[in-house]
């Protein structure tokens, strides 16, 4: 592997703790593992994938496989798979934007290809030497926030919980416990697929970016994600977000919310 390339790809992944390292730019710490409700027989339907590319930029991405249609974890893992494959085989002859939408027009049509009806969600960051820009499709979701836990960005589910929240019909807290925040209204594998190509937007020294399937997003409330990883230590503020997580998957607790399902997180920060 050339030295100006690091590959972290972790397809229906599964480790047992948080883990950090250091970019050419910043900081990174993830986490991916199946439900707790699972077995071991059933693949991890949530995928992730790091490459930092040195010069070029930074690409961070995960990946939901629906669970209720077939093939989840293969539609995850070949969302993850386009994308590398699309990112890294032109480098330096394509702009790093048209490779990561050729990426989710491959996985698009790869998925398609199976036959089966298997679907994807897919949310992709790009992140430059002081800028970034997000790709999403689907319910997947990217959050930035400022030291201070000010949120600087925050992306749209596609779904029709995402879209009323955007339009002020549904209140923020009142949609994670919504019983159709499930429903996403496009995914990889379909041909009615959307990408919501984000404007790019500063990233300054400190500011930190997640980006995490619905297992975090359906068990914690934004501002809780916040206040876990906007300062101090990343991979301490990953294992608290983890932990609370994890824990409110397993014990509902009257006005929490609690959904057994798979997770992948990554949270990045700009370092000086």
């Amino acid at each position: 592997m050339s030295q100006d390339l690091t590959v972290i790809s972790l397809p229906n992944g599964r480790i047992d703790q948080p883990q950090s390292f250091s970019l050419s730019n910043g900081n990174a710490a993830y986490f991916i593992a199946p439900s707790s409700e699972r077995s071991k027989e059933n693949l991890n339907q949530d995928s992730l994938l790091i490459l930092d590319m040195r010069e070029e930029g930074i690409v961070l991405c995960v990946a939901d496989g629906l669970g209720g249609a077939r093939g989840g974890d293969q539609a995850s893992r070949i969302a993850l798979e386009s994308l590398q494959e699309s990112v890294l085989s032109s480098a330096g002859k394509e702009p790093l934007r048209a490779r990561i939408i050729n990426g989710f027009e491959s996985a698009n049509q790869r998925i398609l290809d199976l036959g089966i009806g298997a679907g994807s969600t897919l949310v992709v960051v790009e992140v430059g030497k002081e800028s970034f820009r997000a790709y999403t499709v689907g319910d997947s979701e990217v959050l930035v926030m400022g030291q201070k836990g000010v949120v600087l960005f925050s992306s749209l589910p596609q779904s029709p919980v995402g879209y009323a929240v955007e339009s002020g019909m549904i209140e923020p807290q009142a949609a994670i416990f919504h019983s159709d925040r499930h429903i996403v209204s496009s995914v990889l594998g379909s041909n009615e697929m959307h990408i919501h190509l984000h404007s790019e937007m500063p990233l300054k020294e400190r500011d930190t970016v997640v980006l995490a399937t619905d297992g975090v997003f359906d068990n914690v409330f934004r501002e809780e994600v916040v206040e876990s990883v906007r300062s101090g230590s990343l991979l301490t503020g990953l294992e608290s977000l983890v932990s609370l997580t994890q824990k409110r998957m397993t014990a509902a607790r009257n006005g929490k919310p609690s959904k057994p399902d798979d997770v992948a997180v990554i949270v990045f920060r700009r370092t000086p």
